[in-house]
């Protein structure tokens, strides 16, 4: 068997080739679409199962790594792209900032979270000004209060400061050699201290209002918070992410995006492992 420092070396000169199929540790096999993400074979399967390539979030604006505040400006001007490093937190590691697109990121907070409706009514953020104080507030020097994994099997961490909270979701990506990484970003923020209908936003969303009626319905919740009580003391519910706030339809929202090319196969019988992660070319497809 080929030692991991030869694979890596091989790997760097000959990428998998596009329809290629590996078999990882945990018994999925995959294969590689023209998009760059590693799919699973079986027609019934997870969409956290999807190993997305890491390009797929945009193009990267290095020159903002370790200034979010800036990031978020740069990225809601551009309307398009990513910061990757563009905060490091102790307790999670890197986390980068993405726009997005209508269900997740800036692009999403955006849409659903800021502004003033019709009849004067403020959102989660008045302005896309306040939007990039708080983040940056919140990246800087929020609290983690949750650190869970989702229904999908996503791991998620939210940060809370203030009235508002920030969701962190963290996937697996593969980069232009097929190296698997941890890729840590935000999918959303907002403040769960008010209900849907004072903020004016008209589409109920189930757990986002489950925890607004959970933070904002018993005196004795209302007085832990005002307390200082982290909410992870809270119920496993009421800091679920919103519902129209998922990464299930990631990959669909990608499709019109492929620009990944056929790259060379790399030699049947060559395995990686990552992590936990074992994968081979087997040969199939």
């Amino acid at each position: 068997m080929i030692d991991i420092n030869s694979f890596n070396e091989i790997t760097k000169a000959q990428r998998a080739s596009v329809g290629e199929i590996r078999v990882w540790s945990d018994g999925i096999a995959r294969k590689k679409k023209a998009d760059g993400n590693w799919v699973p074979v079986e027609k019934n399967y997870k969409n956290s199962q999807i190993i997305l390539h890491e390009n797929k979030f945009g193009e990267n604006y290095s020159e903002y790594a370790g200034k979010p505040k800036e990031a978020v400006d740069f990225l809601i001007d551009k309307k398009g792209g990513q910061v990757r490093n563009a905060w490091e937190r102790k307790d999670i590691g890197d986390i980068d900032i993405v726009y997005g697109k209508k269900n997740f990121g800036l692009n999403h907070i955006i849409g659903k979270h800021v502004g003033i409706t019709e009849d004067g009514k403020e959102k989660d953020f008045k302005d896309e000004k306040e939007l990039s104080f708080i983040i940056d507030k919140l990246l800087r020097e929020g609290e983690l209060v949750k650190d869970f994994v989702d229904e999908n099997g996503f791991r998620k961490r939210i940060l809370s400061l203030g009235k508002h909270v920030l969701v962190i979701t963290q996937t697996i990506v593969v980069d232009d050699e097929d190296n698997l990484k941890e890729k840590r970003w935000i999918v959303t923020s907002y403040d769960p201290t008010r209900t849907m209908r004072e903020k004016g936003i008209r589409k109920a969303i189930s757990s986002e209002t489950a925890f607004e009626k959970e933070v904002n319905g018993s005196s004795p919740l209302q007085h832990s918070l005002e307390k200082g009580v982290t909410l992870s003391t809270f119920s496993p519910d009421s800091l679920s992410v919103p519902k129209d706030t998922t990464i299930l339809n990631i990959e669909q929202q990608f499709m019109d995006e492929i620009i990944e090319k056929a790259k060379k196969s790399s030699p049947i019988g060559t395995e990686k492992t990552w992590g936990s992660k074992v994968y081979i070319n087997a040969g199939v497809g």
